[in-house]
């Protein structure tokens, strides 16, 4: 019995020829961009501005940096958003401002956004998001 067990373990024992290689860390350079939050759900009196604020931050502050802002869903195409995310020298939070002025009332529209992958850090840990979505309600 004993044999038999040794030899089991022997079996399980064996080196895999596969090497552990790290991923590749992020260049010095890049934004690290990401959103603050995940979601947001707004409802508006019909009066009320047709506007809405979100933000965005970024780990790497050097130089002013804008950047494309990736469009996943817009429906019913009521949202119009900025072509890009500025932030001045220095900055590591802009606000971005979508507005929906063909909202109806009544009906909730949902906007989801998200980063580029060439902008977002994948090897450094921070609190934050690589898409956001925004729901709007005017009731």
């Amino acid at each position: 019995m004993f044999l038999a067990l040794a030899a089991g373990f022997t079996m399980t024992a064996c080196e895999s020829d596969d090497e552990f290689q790290a991923g590749v860390e992020d260049s010095a350079s890049k934004a690290g961009a990401y959103f603050t939050k995940l979601s947001s759900n707004i409802e508006l009196e019909p009066s009320e501005a047709t506007e809405a604020t979100f933000t965005v931050s970024r780990l790497n502050t050097q130089g002013a940096l804008s950047f494309p802002i990736q469009v996943v869903k817009n429906q019913d195409d009521v949202f119009t958003v900025p072509a890009t995310v500025d932030f001045a020298d220095g900055e590591a939070e802009t606000t971005v401002s979508v507005s929906f002025d063909k909202a109806e009332i009544g009906n909730p529209y949902t906007l989801t956004v998200q980063v580029p992958e060439e902008y977002m850090s994948l090897y450094k840990e921070f609190e934050g998001y690589a898409s956001y979505s925004l729901t709007v309600s005017r009731v």
